[in-house]
């Protein structure tokens, strides 16, 4: 598995940014939380890559034909 990052975090940051920042450090730990528990979650990344090698694969639906199936 292939893991990409835009920038390195940083191991710490002063008070002060973290305080003007409170709820924006929030909401990427939160976003953090949620990617290791879908990350340790065998089953659903099992499913995961199932359906990104049926994607590559071309064995696509278009929205219209879900629906049709349903």
């Amino acid at each position: 598995m292939q893991v990409y990052y835009s920038k390195k975090l940083p191991e710490t940051i002063p008070a002060s940014l973290a305080r003007s920042n409170f709820y924006t450090i929030l909401e990427e730990v939160d976003s953090w939380e949620e990617t290791m528990e879908i990350l340790s979650n065998k089953k659903l990344m099992k499913t995961i890559r199932e359906s990104a090698e049926d994607f590559r694969k071309g064995k696509i639906v278009t929205y219209e034909e879900f629906l049709n199936e349903a």
